[in-house]
């Protein structure tokens, strides 16, 4: 967890007046630069510096109350002004005022000032920390709907670029970083922060930031680093621990990530620390081949008081993974009683449809992801899902697969990727062969060229063109694919390192798709050679010989 140090005391934005009034307030006689303010204000009644800096008096000398009103005095003068919006700011935060982030926002829409796009940034991190706030209107309204992460990373990053001397600040822009996924930039931040901090006395403040290095290092993978920067925190936090522990897990040292996280069990003070602890624990033992232990772990995450959602998934996809129907249906039982957030209906709408899919019940697979749709129309995962699983479990109703791969298409081009494939393969299901149709599938291969997948079901095309055209005696234009794709296709699924299970079952696919199509077009001596090249490089599938 991101650890800010400490809020910023000094108000920096008193602005040049023609007297002495600054030099005053700036050598700490209150009283008299309070008298000089007054009097450049009796002077010219209108000068929104002179009622701005005396705002700023009395803020620092702690009239609150004289302070808002010098702010706003400034502000009616001159709405635009940035310093008295920042004083205002200020004044907020001193009474606990709920405005405060929304005042630190504006300052940071009329122009770029250091105060301002520090605090602004400090009330985002400080908000983003408090879990309990997400389904707040004030968290969905300063967070959500004004885009504040993006806001304040740009606003801290020209804060930076001007000020590179305050750990403080880049502490706070790696926080920000990571929250957007630019990991890379996390780093370079935290790194920054790391060597302003190498040789200072407050060893606090440097582990807190050897943390956070050692965290964004572990998401970029560089696992070595990593765990170098947790040892040099020694240890002693609980977060520290954790993080190390994840680190080794990553880098594949089972034994010292298992000692790590037993190790952070021991101090786990809430039964969700613990739990999420477990499920890490059990994860280690399936990694080693140890699945009842994984298993047995997994079962003491579920009677916890405090069960969480990660350790009955897992213990669902373990279930899954071994066929096991009862353990795989009774933690799914378990997974549905408790409400889940709406970030999570796609993983338990999956679960559910994969255990759906093990007892045998292709209908309630449809029916299972088809509620989850209903539920939530604007999810294009959803939508996608529904169009992959339709042609395989109900391709009875491949029409409407294809309509929900149109409409997660619509709604989000990432999903559309693979939504556009599974409309594909809806169609053919279908029987449908339209240009349309066609335009989809190669849209999709020129989409995924690294796919292999897509270039199965343009395989799969190019012989449902040539029977349509075998079957209405014409020639067929797709001529001669079939060796071309097939080699794609073999080439595309040892790019993709795939696991073995899987990508052998493509390639199998592909090679008696080919073989089939040739015999059907009467390319018998095409067909034999082909099936030579597939017995040689799987010898063990004898449906060659036929």
């Amino acid at each position: 967890m991101l650890l800010l140090f400490s809020q910023f005391k000094v108000l920096p934005i008193v602005e040049g007046v023609t007297d002495k009034s600054v030099f005053f307030l700036g050598v700490g006689n209150y009283a008299l630069a309070q008298h000089a303010f007054i009097k450049s204000i009796q002077a010219d009644q209108i000068n929104v510096v002179a009622w701005t800096n005396l705002g700023v008096l009395y803020l620092t000398s702690g009239k609150i109350e004289q302070a808002h009103e010098a702010f706003k005095v400034a502000q009616s003068l001159e709405p635009s002004h940035l310093t008295c919006w920042i004083g205002q700011a200020f004044v907020a935060e001193t009474v606990g005022s709920y405005e405060t982030m929304d005042l630190f926002r504006h300052t940071t829409e009329l122009s770029m000032h250091t105060e301002g796009a520090k605090g602004y940034a400090y009330w985002v991190c400080s908000t983003l920390q408090d879990k309990t706030n997400r389904n707040t209107e004030l968290y969905k309204y300063n967070i959500l709907q004004m885009n504040a992460i993006p806001t304040a990373q740009v606003a801290l990053t020209k804060y930076t670029e001007r000020i590179q001397n305050d750990a403080c600040a880049f502490t706070m822009l790696g926080y920000l970083n990571e929250y957007l996924q630019l990991k890379k930039q996390a780093a370079d931040t935290y790194q920054r922060a790391v060597l302003l901090l190498t040789n200072s006395e407050d060893r606090e403040r440097y582990n807190i930031v050897m943390r956070n290095y050692g965290r964004s290092l572990c998401a970029l993978g560089r696992c070595d680093d990593a765990i170098k920067a947790y040892l040099t925190t020694h240890l002693i936090e609980f977060d520290d621990i954790v993080g190390i522990a994840l680190s080794y897990f990553k880098k594949g040292h089972f034994q010292e990530s298992q000692k790590a996280y037993e190790k952070a069990l021991a101090m786990a003070e809430s039964e969700q620390d613990k739990a999420y602890i477990l499920t890490a624990l059990a994860i280690i033992e399936y990694k080693q081949n140890r699945v009842d232990a994984a298993k047995t772990l997994l079962f003491k995450c579920s009677i916890l008081q405090e069960p969480n959602m990660e350790s009955l998934q897992a213990l669902c996809s373990l279930g899954l993974i071994k066929q096991d129907a009862t353990l795989a249906t009774a933690a799914l039982k378990e997974l549905l009683k408790h409400p889940g957030k709406k970030d999570n209906v796609y993983k338990r709408c999956l679960l559910a449809s994969a255990v759906y899919a093990l007892q045998g019940r292709h209908l309630a697979v449809q029916r299972q992801v088809s509620k989850a749709v209903h539920s939530n129309p604007d999810n294009p995962a959803l939508w996608s899902l529904l169009s992959r699983l339709v042609p395989r479990y109900v391709p009875q109703n491949a029409k409407g697969g294809a309509v929900a791969g149109n409409i997660a298409c619509i709604l989000d081009l990432n999903h559309g990727k693979k939504a556009l494939l599974n409309t594909a393969v809806n169609q053919l299901a279908t029987g449908c062969h339209k240009a349309e149709n066609k335009k989809n599938i190669l849209k999709a291969v020129h989409l995924s060229p690294d796919d292999p997948t897509a270039w199965a079901v343009l395989l799969a095309a190019c012989q449902a063109e040539n029977t349509i055209a075998h079957l209405h005696n014409k020639q067929s234009k797709q001529t001669h694919l079939e060796k071309m794709i097939v080699t794609a296709i073999s080439a595309k699924t040892k790019a993709k390192e795939l696991p073995a299970s899987r990508a052998q079952e493509i390639e199998e696919w592909s090679f008696f798709q080919a073989i089939t199509g040739l015999n059907e077009a009467g390319r018998t001596s095409e067909a034999e050679a082909l099936c030579e090249k597939g017995l040689k490089k799987f010898p063990e599938q004898p449906m060659w010989y036929l």
